[in-house]
């Protein structure tokens, strides 16, 4: 199926990411940043799941509520929709959901303050506490992680629980980058709450 990846394509697009900004010192379009969109044919992409033994994951897709404290070289913190800190993990952790088609939601910082969600709280909390929280904020599931910055191993160590259907899953990753850490989150979640995997 790999070496017949292009047969599943029903169209694509080129996105200039600096569209409508003028050329600048001797920047020419060879150097511009492009998203490329591909488009692919959902009849084929079914028919290929099904012969790999596999169910599509269809819409309606549960929202994963996702509480998380990061603890930077300076402080530590509990990252929320509309927190002082923490612009980059928002807006890194809402592209690799946007990309796996997870849809989240992250607690307001009010709502933090008053449900007492903590940095040191948030991995340490019950399965019932972390899933009434993530139905209070609007989530079908709750994702709690820690993201905490170590010299040591010259990256983020991330420690993520869910549960969801009566089990409650934990695992980690170290010495990556943000991103990477969201990425690895998203992609557990996504196996977990499709019903693909653990």
């Amino acid at each position: 199926m790999k070496q017949a990846a292009a047969g599943f394509v029903g169209g694509f697009s080129y996105h200039d990411r600096m569209a409508g900004l003028p050329l600048h010192d001797e920047q020419g379009t060879r150097e511009r940043p492009f998203d490329l969109t591909i488009a692919f044919d959902p009849l084929k992409i079914d028919a290929a799941l099904r012969k790999l033994g596999v169910a599509p994951w269809r819409l309606p897709r549960p929202v994963l509520a996702v509480f998380l404290g990061v603890r930077d070289a300076q402080r530590a913190y509990v990252l929320t929709e509309d927190g002082e800190r923490g612009l980059g993990e928002r807006l890194s952790l809402g592209d690799a959901a946007a990309q796996r088609g997870i849809p989240i939601v992250l607690p307001k910082a009010p709502f933090a303050a008053e449900a007492r969600v903590s940095y040191a709280g948030v991995v340490a909390a019950s399965a019932s506490r972390r899933r009434a929280l993530a139905e209070a904020i609007g989530g079908d599931a709750g994702l709690a992680g820690s993201l905490v910055w170590s010299e040591a191993a010259l990256g983020w160590t991330a420690r993520w629980r869910l549960a969801w259907r009566g089990r409650d899953y934990r695992w980690r990753i170290t010495g990556v980058s943000f991103d990477d850490a969201f990425r690895d989150a998203l992609d557990h979640a996504a196996a977990i709450l499709s019903g693909h995997g653990g």
